[in-house]
């Protein structure tokens, strides 16, 4: 798609997700054509040494090794809390409160682990996933119900 792209003289910037910026989907490229395409690619502890300590101390809170994407859902989830701590404090943390609805600020907040069979095996168990997401959808028919 990106040589097709580039072939009809489309010359902005293109965003590709993780898994493309991996060996051939980019290789067959010619200089001009991968010129302002970024990707994504998902962070492991083993290949980036700066995440070493808190893999460990995932590892001692968790009984395993973090998964793909255990960081940047992990990450991802904190930067939406510290977000929201901008418009008005709260004392939310994933580890505590995953899976309940929390009134603030007149709306209500989810804090949800990310729904990947590596969270599910290593640390939530489907149970207990599927009741979080559960909640979700009831909450959400809720609101586009009015009732």
């Amino acid at each position: 798609m990106i040589k097709d792209l580039r072939d009809e003289g489309f010359r902005g910037r293109i965003a590709v997700g993780d898994g493309a910026t991996d060996g051939p989907l980019l290789a067959n490229l010619t200089p001009a054509q991968s010129k302002d395409v970024y990707g994504t690619a998902l962070l492991f502890p083993e290949f980036m040494p700066e995440l070493a300590d808190w893999s460990a101390r995932y590892r001692a809170a968790n009984g395993t090794a973090p998964g793909p994407s255990t960081v940047e859902a992990y990450d991802a989830v904190n930067v939406a809390l510290d977000a929201i701590k901008i418009i008005g404090p709260h004392e939310l943390t994933l580890k505590n409160d995953a899976g309940s609805a929390v009134e603030w600020n007149r709306r209500t907040l989810i804090p949800l682990y990310h729904p990947s069979p590596q969270v599910i095996a290593a640390q939530r168990g489907i149970r207990l996933q599927l009741q979080h997401f559960q909640l979700l959808g009831k909450l959400l028919r809720i609101e586009a119900n009015g009732s």
